[in-house]
């Protein structure tokens, strides 16, 4: 149930349906960006304490972020008493955070950590041209992220190996490229 109303174009419909996986394609000024800013500031509502990061492929600076364009969604919105807009970050209702970063490194294909609490997974969309090739990358990052979780620090141990069948036979993804 949403919270604010909000007007969304036909053409985005199908992205507010449960889903595991969501994207969109489109060029310049087609809309994605404004959808899916205004999207998380109603999730945040809608979800207290939400921890979400903003992934850029090249972003030098919070300029070249997404940060600008949620703060003004924010205020457009008309809830910017419930979020706290700082230099580097947004906090969201219910002491959740928004955090912006930039995958910066040209020639990382992908990887997996932890920042400031938030499980983050980064992808280059530039090596990953296909969208079957993004979501198992996006897969198999989730597997190590399951792992560290769970203690295990071997980066492709028999553990993870086990996981990574489930997840390629659920999906149907093929292992040998996982």
């Amino acid at each position: 149930m949403s919270i604010l109303k909000i007007e969304t174009p036909r053409a985005f419909a199908p992205l507010l349906k449960p889903s595991r996986y969501k994207g969109a394609y489109g060029g310049r000024g087609s809309g994605k960006s404004h959808f899916f800013a205004e999207k998380l500031v109603e999730d945040c509502l809608e979800e207290k304490g939400m921890l979400a990061v903003c992934i850029r492929e090249v972003q030098k600076s919070l300029m070249q972020s997404s940060k600008r364009l949620l703060e003004a969604k924010i205020a457009e919105l008309g809830v910017g008493s419930l979020f706290k807009v700082f230099e580097r970050e947004i906090e969201t209702p219910g002491d959740g955070v928004i955090i912006f970063v930039g995958m910066q490194d040209q020639h990382m294909f992908a990887d997996f950590g932890v920042e400031n609490g938030i499980p983050v997974i980064r992808v280059s969309e530039a090596r990953n041209g296909f969208t079957a090739t993004l979501m198992s990358t996006m897969a198999h990052e989730m597997c190590h992220l399951r792992q560290e979780s769970l203690g295990d620090r071997g980066h492709h141990s028999a553990a993870f190996k086990r996981m990574a069948q489930r997840v390629c036979r659920a999906h149907g993804f093929d292992l040998k490229t996982f």
